[in-house]
């Protein structure tokens, strides 16, 4: 009799277990059907030629269930970039099949005017009645690449706007080697927690997009047993490049129902002590044109401020001077124009300007940089 119930007992729980794992198999292959007809959303600029200036399309593709293409809608132009709407005609969306789209926006047909050369903040809305999810986030940059800023390889810091507040003790480290962009996120989590996430993607221009990977559970520092870290997705970084050392920044991540959060910052490079302003710029700098070998060495230490807004950087033994416009309203010094001249005749002008490397041109139109000697 013992034998028996013990018998029955295993009876019932291997039944159990096979239940189980009918249930965890049903479920698995119920969430791969799930992702399989699950949409895909992206945007992207394509030129009908490399040369700046060519004709320019805006394009959204992906894929989705063959009962639910979505169209186009509308567009909608403001501060914060294009919004791109689309629609579905069905609000139930019953196919398992999937089918792939793609649906040409053409900008200057809907706006009445050109796609202004510069970087595009877009954003793609589903209008999935009653819901309107964002599907999809791009930054399409129509300027001329050829005048993209190189940015300084440091610490950047998360930096106040007009509608948030900076993230305080946020930030991002940049490394640019061979055209690809680096770029660790220190930041924190959801109970406050320190956490760095770190990603790299090519650098097209001024923009990047850049996949953020977190690693966990790894060695600490003086407890070493060669314990290797696992990697956690984490959210995409984009980067608008405003000049070398200042940038837009978008962190994008998903939700559960497959809609995308988007956190903005703006993000600059600052130098870590407390100067004069315009002291940060004091030094030895190297002046270098494309069109010529050689090099000029300056000593700019002489400081002076000719007023408010403009700071003034002297090397007295080559009579030149370096005068540069501090950013107004910056909350850290940053200067957005300077103009080197001796003796009165400018030698160049600088409109990008950061604290390791100022670009610009010439008096007869070539390029130059002026570039920090340590």
């Amino acid at each position: 009799m013992a034998a028996l119930e013990t018998r029955k007992s295993l009876l019932t729980l291997l039944a159990a277990v096979l239940a189980l794992a009918s249930a965890d198999a049903l479920a698995q292959v119920t969430d791969a059907v799930q992702a399989s007809t699950q949409s895909s959303f992206d945007v992207s600029l394509r030129s009908a030629s490399p040369l700046f200036g060519s004709t320019q399309s805006i394009v959204v593709s992906g894929s989705a269930p063959s009962d639910c293409v979505p169209g186009f809608d509308r567009l909608v132009q403001d501060e914060n970039g294009l919004s791109i709407h689309l629609k579905r005609t069905n609000s139930v969306c019953a196919a398992t099949s999937m089918r792939k789209f793609r649906i040409p926006v053409d900008f200057s047909q809907i706006a009445g005017e050109a796609l202004a050369p510069m970087v595009h903040p877009t954003w793609i809305w589903l209008d999935d009645n009653p819901q309107v999810r964002l599907v999809a986030f791009a930054l399409l940059d129509a300027s001329d690449r050829n005048t993209a800023p190189i940015p300084e390889n440091g610490f950047w810091w998360s930096q106040p706007t007009r509608d948030d507040a900076a993230l305080a003790g946020s930030g991002v480290s940049f490394d640019l080697q061979s055209g690809r962009l680096a770029a660790s996120l220190l930041s924190f989590d959801a109970v406050g927690d320190s956490s760095w996430q770190f990603g790299s993607a090519p650098l097209s221009g001024r923009v990047a997009d850049i996949p953020l990977v977190r690693l966990v559970r790894g060695d600490p520092p003086f407890m070493a047993t060669g314990t290797r870290p696992l990697a956690e997705p984490g959210p995409r970084l984009a980067i608008d490049l405003t000049g070398p050392s200042t940038a837009h920044a978008w962190l994008i991540r998903p939700r559960a129902d497959h809609s995308l959060e988007v956190r903005s910052l703006e993000l600059a490079r600052s130098p870590f002590m407390a100067t004069p302003p315009g002291g940060a710029w004091s030094g030895r700098w190297v002046l270098v044109r494309d069109d010529d070998t050689s090099a000029d060495v300056y000593n700019l230490s002489g400081f002076s401020m000719i007023d408010a807004e403009t700071f003034q950087l002297a090397d007295a033994a080559s009579d030149v001077n370096l005068d540069c416009r501090l950013t107004a309203g910056a909350p850290v010094q940053q200067a957005d124009f300077c103009t080197m001249e001796s003796a009165g005749a400018e030698i160049a002008s600088f409109d990008q300007v950061g604290l390791d490397r100022l670009s610009g041109r010439t008096s007869d139109g070539v390029a130059v940089q002026l570039l920090r000697a340590r």
